[in-house]
């Protein structure tokens, strides 16, 4: 089970406010790159870890893409199911289940909007192995990691790192798009300070094997 952290939002309301949104910038522009490389794992199939209700699944099969959706939230993957694009879609597979549980074989792409803060250390430990032991087959990996100057990184139970955390993390594969994001924004009307990094990463073309990162 997922530890609820204190920050916790309220999914229903945040599901209702991005329905009619497109897909994140984050997940374009990780196609985007893609959309260079000849030698892309046939046939496209991504995984979607903390899917959500949907958004970037939907945009995947629209593109053409096999998807395995996984949420811990069953209204996420519900409003997912019932959506007219992606309701009874042959190329959709869902799971209500932990991204830390998920397993997958062969993909092209593993896909992690916003889940990896919101893990334990043990359940990101087991998750990243599988992530690495992907990109070592040939797939792309592309996440957000919340910084140290999130406003989230008071609560104890929300992962959030250094620059050079993630730089170490990444350490054992090539980095093709880092991004780091900080922002003063609004969330429910209060002032909100966020800082992200966006990262887009693949097997390097000579590397030792890598080694398990710890979660912490």
């Amino acid at each position: 089970m997922l530890k609820e952290p204190a920050h916790q939002p309220n999914w229903s309301q945040f599901y209702d406010y991005i329905k009619d949104q497109g897909p994140s910038i984050e997940l374009l522009q990780t196609l985007i790159l893609l959309d260079f490389d000849p030698d892309l794992i046939q046939p496209l199939y991504a995984v979607d870890l903390g899917c959500g209700e949907g958004r970037d699944t939907r945009e995947l099969l629209r593109r053409g893409w096999q998807v395995l959706a996984v949420d811990s939230c069953a209204e996420g993957i519900r409003r997912l199911e019932a959506h007219p694009d992606s309701a009874d879609h042959e190329q959709l597979e869902t799971r209500v289940e932990s991204a830390a549980d998920a397993t997958w074989s062969n993909a092209t792409l593993i896909y992690a909007s916003r889940v990896l803060p919101f893990l334990s250390n043990d359940e990101f430990t087991r998750l990243w192995k599988k992530v690495a032991d992907s990109v070592e087959r040939g797939s792309y990996f592309s996440c957000t990691l919340f910084g140290d100057r999130h406003d989230f990184a008071s609560d104890p139970s929300i992962r959030c790192r250094t620059a050079a955390q993630v730089q170490e993390l990444f350490s054992p594969f090539e980095i093709i798009a880092y991004d780091e994001v900080e922002q003063d924004t609004l969330s429910r009307n209060t002032p909100f300070h966020c800082h992200m990094f966006n990262v887009i990463a693949k097997r390097k073309l000579s590397s030792a094997p890598h080694a398990v990162a710890s979660g912490s």
